[in-house]
């Protein structure tokens, strides 16, 4: 577990080397594929919204948003990034828009309609229509970043800096940051056509001046109103109500499944025993014993239901816990942000491998930020600065570590690669951890 995310930056190494693409790099600890999904939301959740996804290559894909917290996700399955993302129906007066640069979140708000104009300098139905090669080309992290921050600096609102309203998981409800900002915006605004315009003729600074002060009042309003009501106000979960002793985890996973997405269930757990929202707890559970070191996992039946609790060895703390109905893995549960119990210091971590001049990239919702640069760093080094690769993921040949460094919750690894399968190659690369 410990060293799981260098042996993703290798897997995206050797996935980059033989042409794999990136829905070969992955996180998780179970067998999974790729996903894209997020929050829908205009303040309130949009419930009941078609999301329709356009890649740069691959079938379009499409779902329907989750009732009560406006949850969605699809599988990957073939598709390349860039991707460009719709959501209509489901109350909106028009759809709104979005895009994705690396698999896990995206969330489709009005935020993320003002990134794609301001990006796109056109209306954002006329970039979604547009799916030509220059089109998708455009997309690019550069010009992504560059339009989130236009959108930061012209909302002036500096709780949410440090967000991300296309990747930064949250919760539509009250006292949520990012909720907040979709409340003020929809509250204040009222002329949404000509809001649009201003991000994509790069006047919007301009225009949401006359703005500034009723939008930092109806901010404060907004969440004010959910810390006076008990509303969550962390990022990345769920509200769930949990007794003392119960962790609020949050699901993310297969929409076919007995849980939806977005749904929060309050567990407790031990070695020897699992309770799922108080119900009669299940025991007798099978050890894991491929997983070691700081973290132990035990698969709990239920009928042919499977739930692998994996805890934290030193504290006996929930990480998460993986559904597995009739032993197959349909999905995930990870710490959320409620009341009575719930862990939270989640994050969400987006790794660049670059390797030979070309990069990729991808996310792993929900993990443990590093304190200190030896906890991080650590975990490149308990065994040897030079390892097997045979031993991370199956490739023949070696890397070693040349440096290491953690600041301002960024990572980076510098390492030399030397790989005689699947091809004969010896060479530099870096891997860049980024936690939000």
């Amino acid at each position: 577990m410990k060293n799981r995310f260098l042996s993703v930056g290798l897997s995206c190494v050797t996935a980059l080397l033989v042409g794999a693409g990136l829905s070969a790099c992955g996180g998780s600890d179970s067998p999974s594929v790729p996903t894209l999904g997020g929050t829908a939301a205009i303040g309130a959740p949009i419930v009941g919204g078609t999301v329709n996804v356009q890649c740069a290559a691959g079938a379009a894909l499409s779902t329907t948003t989750a009732a009560s917290t406006g949850a969605w996700q699809v599988t990957i399955s073939g598709q390349t990034l860039p991707c460009k993302i719709e959501v209509s129906g489901g109350g909106l007066a028009q759809p709104l828009y979005s895009l994705a640069i690396g698999f896990g979140i995206a969330n489709i708000t009005p935020l993320t309609d003002l990134v794609v104009a301001s990006l796109a300098g056109i209306s954002p139905a006329t970039w979604f229509g547009d799916t030509s090669a220059g089109s998708f080309q455009a997309i690019n992290a550069s010009a992504v970043s560059g339009a989130v921050t236009q959108i930061r600096t012209a909302l002036d609102l500096t709780d949410i800096n440090s967000l991300d309203p296309i990747t930064s998981s949250f919760t539509p409800v009250p006292g949520n940051p990012m909720d907040g900002a979709l409340e003020a915006l929809r509250t204040v605004v009222s002329d949404y056509a000509a809001l649009l315009s201003a991000a994509s003729d790069g006047t919007l600074t301009t225009y949401l001046q006359a703005y500034s002060v009723a939008l930092k009042t109806a901010y404060s309003t907004a969440i004010a109103s959910g810390v006076n009501s008990g509303g969550g106000t962390g990022t990345g979960g769920g509200t769930a109500d949990c007794a003392a002793g119960q962790t609020a985890l949050t699901f993310a996973g297969n929409t076919n499944s007995k849980f939806t997405n977005g749904q929060t269930v309050c567990f407790s757990a031990t070695a020897t025993a699992l309770s799922i929202a108080g119900s009669t707890p299940l025991t007798n559970p099978t050890l894991n014993s491929q997983v070691v070191g700081d973290y132990a996992a035990y698969e709990f039946a239920d009928g042919s239901d499977i739930y692998e609790v994996v805890l934290v060895v030193s504290s006996g703390a929930i990480y998460e816990i993986n559904f597995l109905p009739g032993g197959t893995y349909v999905g995930q549960f990870a710490q959320s942000t409620g009341t009575g119990g719930a862990t939270g210091g989640t994050s969400t971590l987006t790794v660049q491998t670059t390797v030979l001049g070309v990069s990729a990239d991808f996310v792993i919702n929900n993990v443990p930020k590093p304190s200190t640069q030896d906890e991080f760093c650590s975990a490149l080094t308990d065994a040897n600065s030079s390892t097997s690769l045979s031993n991370a993921i199956g490739a023949a040949g070696t890397f070693t570590v040349n440096s290491c460094s953690f600041a301002n919750d960024v990572g980076t690894v510098n390492a030399s690669l030397s790989i005689t399968s699947p091809v004969a190659l010896t060479t530099a690369y870096q891997v860049i951890y980024t936690y939000r």
